[in-house]
């Protein structure tokens, strides 16, 4: 795993929620797929987020 990516990632999640607007299908989706975008690479590192 590469840590500048996930901290990029990360990065892009925190901004998402420090701006919250879950009532707008278009945050809620970009939340969304930045969400799915950490997960799979702390799977990848071999780590179970569950």
């Amino acid at each position: 795993m590469n840590l500048d990516e996930l901290q990029a990632e990360v990065e892009k999640l925190l901004a998402l929620l420090k701006d919250r607007q879950p009532g707008l299908m278009t945050w809620n989706m970009f939340l969304n797929e930045r969400l799915e975008a950490v997960q799979k690479m702390i799977e990848s590192a071999g780590v179970s987020s569950r």
